[in-house]
């Protein structure tokens, strides 16, 4: 194991959104959480299918709001060649598109991808800089479809120079209504592919993940994106969805038709299921916990996920699976992947030796009577740290952060599990003597934890991952930057400048929560206001909190500096959630007022 662990910071736009020249203007900083700027979209996009699509899957028990995820923030693409666009054309001579899983090994592997075939049975992946447009559906995660079009195009690869075997392949998409006009072009983003997901939401239902149908996951940006000719303003100030930074960051494959050859072993040979283990392992880095509505307001009880995070907090990430009896298991790669220990998931002494930083812990718990997750689904606890948690609390737009946050600790403090004890887990230590029993009942888990002050190093610098590739088409050409021309070349109508730094805004700030619910004796009195600057320490003052937990404290030494008028730890700015002049504040899949 090296002696340096892989870190993620959960954004990297923030470090480097004012590297512009002094006489440039300054971009405008987003208050990003969650998912996505703490709007819910999973997949990281600054915005959603819906605007082209008029595909807005509203459930009829009402919206939920910024910082959460449910299935109307969910969507799913997929190839379908009876469409007929009067929108675009399709490539000519296309008869399929298939999005492939990650393949290889340890020793030399690409992330998932694209393969096209052509009339004669002609196939290949797709190459850099190749486009193609073809037809096809877009679903939301209640299964609601859309004819559309798709354009896609091949623009970057991903490389860690700590796992340089993993080239990870980056697409540009684009969609427009099948009904839509010529050219009526959105951009969504440089993304990767997942499972898509359809959420349990009522009792009695499960997690699926969709194998016949690919989500597409947005990826960290580069540094080089930003001022860069060939590259949409809304994909240079993007924010990578939480399943591909597990993911990439971890170096671990991602199956996206329940292949088996891809699923985990652990240590003690335990099989865990590849996409279950990523989209838990995606959970702990947000910090997520199932949260529902207030009871008048939803008596049928939907679930849905809240993610308490924020960008900017450094985050390190560990597994453990089931154990022999005299010690925990590590997770291990696949064994058509070599089978070798997930070094990025493995714990160090130094955290081991900082209790107070654990965060959220999702895993799979077996079936054994009197035991008890946090939150059913995927949620078994939450650590001591409040320092993500207080981030959110302090900064979110979501109006109803508190009345969430207050289900988080009713759900920390729920967890009943044999050698875990009740509420709130210890520390990584604890979890580790848990798993230690080969009859303890947790199988394998996620879980995340935040930095004490001088405890991390910023990741997502540029630095850490090789330059774009030599015919990488996001490599800036010689000419006039300025004139900003999207690579598809549609000009500034596919770009979406302004919109895309007011986009997700969504709930405007409001400093009175509406009433909470019964989360022991320490939660907020209904109807509490909450400051925009409100701290961990404003919610829980009987809670233990590491020495820079609170939104006001100093940064952690060496991580990624906001700028002066970011609205980061010392709460949003009274514009910071205001649509630029002259523009409609944009909302997600559920807003009431959708189309």
């Amino acid at each position: 194991m090296p002696p340096v662990r892989l870190r993620l910071a959960v954004a990297v736009t923030l470090a480097v959104v004012g590297a512009g020249c002094a006489d440039e203007p300054g971009p405008v900083v987003v208050n990003r959480g969650g998912w996505d700027r703490n709007s819910g979209n999973y997949n990281g996009n600054p915005r959603s299918f819906a605007e082209v699509t008029g595909l807005h899957g509203a459930p009829s028990w009402g919206t939920t709001g910024a910082g959460t995820l449910n299935n109307a923030t969910v969507y799913g693409i997929q190839f379908d060649p009876s469409v007929a666009p009067s929108c675009a054309t399709p490539t000519s001579g296309l008869t399929s598109v298939t999005f492939l899983s990650s393949s290889g090994t340890a020793a030399a592997a690409i992330g998932p991808d694209v393969q096209v075939e052509r009339v004669g049975g002609l196939r290949g992946r797709l190459a850099m800089g190749e486009e193609i447009i073809f037809p096809g559906h877009v679903y939301d995660g209640y299964l609601g479809v859309a004819d559309v079009a798709f354009r896609l195009r091949r623009v970057d690869t991903l490389v860690l120079r700590s796992a340089l075997w993993y080239e990870w392949p980056i697409f540009s998409l684009e969609s427009c209504n099948a009904s839509a006009p010529p050219g009526a072009w959105s951009h969504h983003g440089f993304v990767s592919w997942a499972p898509m997901v359809r959420l349990p939401e009522l009792p009695g239902e499960a997690l699926e993940l969709r194998s016949d149908i690919v989500q597409a996951i947005t990826t960290v940006p580069r540094a080089e994106y930003q001022h860069n000719p060939n590259v949409p303003s809304v994909v240079a100030a993007q924010t990578g969805a939480l399943w591909f930074k597990f993911a990439f960051y971890a170096s671990l494959p991602i199956a996206l038709h329940d292949e088996p050859d891809l699923d985990f072993t652990s240590a003690t040979g335990a099989t865990i299921d590849n996409g279950q283990f990523l989209w838990r392992g995606a959970l702990a880095l947000g910090n997520a916990s199932w949260v529902t509505l207030p009871l008048a307001e939803d008596p049928e009880q939907h679930r849905f996920l809240s993610f308490f995070t924020k960008d900017g907090t450094a985050v390190a990430m560990f597994a453990l699976a089931r154990g022999d009896g005299a010690s925990a298991a590590s997770l291990r790669l696949p064994p058509t992947w070599g089978g070798g220990v997930a070094a990025a998931l493995e714990l160090t002494d130094d955290e081991r030796a900082n209790p107070a930083s654990l965060d959220s812990v999702q895993g799979q718990l077996a079936p054994v009577i009197g035991q008890q997750m946090a939150a059913e689904a995927t949620h078994l606890g939450s650590g001591p740290s409040q320092y993500r948690a207080g981030l959110y609390a302090g900064n979110s737009s979501n109006n109803r952060r508190a009345y969430f946050y207050s289900y988080w600790r009713a759900n920390a403090a729920a967890m009943r599990i044999d050698g875990l004890g009740a509420g709130r887990i210890a520390s990584q230590v604890a979890l580790e003597g848990a798993l230690r029993d080969p009859a303890t009942p947790i199988d394998w888990l996620a879980a995340c934890e935040s930095p004490l002050r001088g405890g991390m190093t910023p990741f997502e610098q540029p630095g850490n991952w090789l330059p774009p590739p030599p015919d990488s088409p996001v490599v800036a050409m010689d000419g006039d930057a300025m004139m900003m021309i999207d690579a598809g070349g549609d000009g500034p109508e596919t770009m979406r400048d302004a919109a895309v730094d007011a986009a997700d805004a969504g709930d405007t700030f409001d400093a009175t929560m509406p009433g909470l619910p019964d989360a022991g004796p320490d939660a907020l009195l209904p109807d509490a206001p909450l400051s925009p600057d409100a701290g961990p320490d404003a919610l829980l003052p009987d809670a233990p909190l590491p020495p820079d937990a609170g939104v006001d404290a100093d940064a952690p030494i060496d991580a990624d500096a906001a700028p002066s008028d970011a609205p980061g730890e010392g709460g949003p700015g009274p514009d910071a959630l205001a649509p630029p002049d002259g523009m409609i504040a944009p909302c997600f899949a559920p807003c009431s007022d959708a189309a």
